[in-house]
Parts: C-alpha cells; structure tokens; sequence
C-alpha cells in the first residue's frame, strides 16, 4: 500500500507532455500483473490525462503467459520499451522520466 500512494504522489508531480502514445501489453495471470495494471489506472487517471489530453493510451490484454511490457512513444520519436517482469509501478515511472530527461537534455544540446 505504501508504494501505491508513494506512486500516485509522484505521478500528480509529473507531466505527460513529452509522450506521445503509451501502450501497455500484459497478462492478467502473470504473477506481476497487479503492478502493470496499477501504473496503467494511474497513467490513465483524469488527473494525469490533464497534463497531455493529447496522448493516446491503449491496453492489449493476452493471455499467453508473457511479461508486461509497457511501451513508450515520446514527442521527439525516440520510444522506451520497459519489460515489468520485476519492476513495481513506480519503477515505471522513474524509468519514464530518466529516458524523458536524458532525450530533452540530447534536443537542446544540438
């Protein structure tokens, strides 16, 4: 419980301007899939859609035993494909906003 809310308290600091389109792919019965589908209520939120009432989500539920896979693409079309087989939800989201930076930080160096 205490990693959800320390979650939701990062993700109201955080804006999805940068990211373009957000797919998450997972299985319901994998023993990781709690986790995936917190990140995806909580990307999906009303709050978090405010900071980019733009970006396009989707959900593909399957059921072939596969890792969750969450796949990110960013405004400057780099994209992030994070494999959930072991990370928490706010793991997800720590990986979105250091891969984030680091290609904001790359755009105005040139």
């Amino acid at each position: 419980m205490r990693t959800r809310q320390k979650f939701l308290s990062e993700l109201l600091g955080y804006s999805l301007k940068n990211i373009r389109r957000l797919e998450v792919k997972f299985d319901p019965f994998h023993p990781n899939s709690p986790n995936v589908r917190e990140f995806w209520a909580g990307i999906t939120d009303r709050k978090a859609l405010k900071t980019n009432p733009e970006l396009i989500t989707k959900a593909t539920i399957v059921s072939d035993q596969s890792d969750p896979l969450v796949t990110v693409h960013f405004v400057d079309n780099h994209k992030l494909v994070i494999n959930g087989k072991y990370l928490e939800s706010g793991h997800f989201l720590q990986l979105i906003k250091q891969f984030g930076a680091s290609h904001q930080d790359e755009s105005k160096d040139v």
